[in-house]
Formats: structure tokens, sequence, C-alpha cells
């Protein structure tokens, strides 16, 4: 069996925390072992060859000076070799390892449920500040007006059908962005082109309300009935403020960390 590598020097100052009393390893390390005290050492625990060859290498190479043979001088072979034999015996380590993963286990199942109450928190929170919660917009019809005394078109409208979901929508205020569903290269027609739209009027359930399409999208529309909008046009609609029941909501003022 091949012993493990320790680094002996590292240690030398913990070592002077244990006690000795042992025959042949009781004596300072800057003294060599015998061959009989060898011999009966490795009759005991073959693997102190091992541990003798490599430390031989460091009293040659770190051990040599007056400074060094002072500090260490009173510290024996006994001492070292308790501490590494300690080492070696994997049940002490095993139980160890043991007691810190029921540690572990125990704490990591308090941190869970702490995560997940912050998880719900943060996730009611957003909820609760996202406009677009309070609130269904969908694309109900094109609406054209003309001026009275001519057939000329004096406006087209687009109306939408707002469903309040939590309370009277006092005021609301929206924009759509209209994408053609299918597009030339990477880049819708419209791609830019967003209206904007401000209700001051209270929704108690469900109602119509319609707005001027701006200029750049009247063009485009005027022509269209409710259902071609429908199929050719994909509309994407952000609620940016919402009142609710005398309480503006607000995703600007929302901030997770």
């Amino acid at each position: 069996m091949k012993m493990r590598t320790i680094n002996i020097l590292g240690l030398l100052p913990l070592l002077f925390l244990l006690s000795s009393c042992h025959d042949n390893l009781n004596k300072s390390i800057l003294e060599p072992l015998t061959v009989e005290e060898l011999k009966s050492e490795m009759k005991k625990d073959s693997d102190f060859i091992s541990f003798y060859e490599e430390f031989q290498r460091i009293r040659e190479k770190k051990l040599d000076s007056d400074v060094v043979q002072a500090k260490y001088g009173d510290l024996t072979y006994k001492r070292i070799w308790d501490v590494i034999t300690y080492s070696r015996d994997s049940s002490t380590f095993e139980d160890i390892q043991k007691e810190a993963k029921s540690r572990y286990n125990a704490q990591k199942k308090d941190y869970s449920k702490s995560l997940d109450s912050l998880r719900h928190y943060w996730k009611a929170q957003a909820a609760k500040y996202n406009p677009n919660s309070y609130v269904k917009i969908e694309f109900e019809n094109i609406k054209r007006e003309y001026y009275s005394s001519s057939s000329v078109l004096k406006s087209v409208n687009i109306g939408f059908n707002i469903t309040a979901l939590k309370g009277t929508v006092e005021q609301l205020k929206f924009s759509y962005l209209i994408k053609s569903k299918i597009s030339e290269g990477e880049r819708s027609y419209w791609n830019d082109e967003r209206g904007y739209c401000i209700l001051s009027c209270p929704i108690y359930s469900s109602s119509v309300c319609y707005w001027e399409l701006p200029y750049s999208l009247k063009d485009a529309l005027q022509y269209k009935t409710a259902f071609e909008v429908q199929r050719d046009y994909d509309i994407i609609i952000n609620v940016s403020r919402v009142r609710i029941n005398g309480e503006n909501i607000d995703a600007a003022d929302f901030s997770m960390p």
C-alpha cells in the first residue's frame, strides 16, 4: 500500500501540541534512527519506511540551520508519526464527514424553505405591481369615419375590448405594436410603429373603446377588415399604468432585488 503524501514540514508547529512517550520514536527528529530502530518500526507498520525516507529528505534540506534546529529540536518522531497515523484512520474521518453531512442536510432544508418563501413573496409582488395582470385587452375592430358632407375618409380608429380583472379600471395607459405576420427578410413591415392609448373613463367589467390610428398605420390599415387585421398581423399590447380602486399600478415603480 502506497502511503499518502503528507506535508510533514507544514505540520511541525501543530505537533508540539501532542504529548509523546514511545520507545524507538521518542527521540529528536534531528537524530537519525538506527538500523535496528527502523527494523523494529517497520515490523509494526510497513508504511513507516516511506515516512522515514521522506523525512530524511526534509531533514537534509529544511532542518540544516541552527535556528530551525533550535526551534524543532525537541520535536520527536513519535509526535509526527502519531499525526500521520491519525490522518490515515478512515473511520475517524468517515464519522466527521457523516456528522458534517448530517448538519449540512439539516441546514439545507431550512435554507430551501427560506428560498421558497422568498420566491413566493417576490412572485406575488411582481404580480401585484404588473399592470398587465389587472386588465385584459384584445383587438376588436377597425372603424372608419367619414366627413358628413362627403365620402372623404376622416379617420381610421382601432378598437380594443377592455376587461377589468381585479376591480374597477379607473384609468389606463397602454401601447400596442402591430407587426406583419409575414416579414420581408428579418424585419416586419411596421416593426417600430407603436400606438399609444389613454383611457380616463372607468371600466367596471368589459367595454370596447376606440382610438385613432397613428398616421403611419392609417394608410396600411384603413381598408382592412377586422378579420384581415387578425389574419395578417400580430398586435402586441403592453399596459404601462393602470389605476384600480384608487391605487396607481405602474411597472416602473417595482424593482426586484
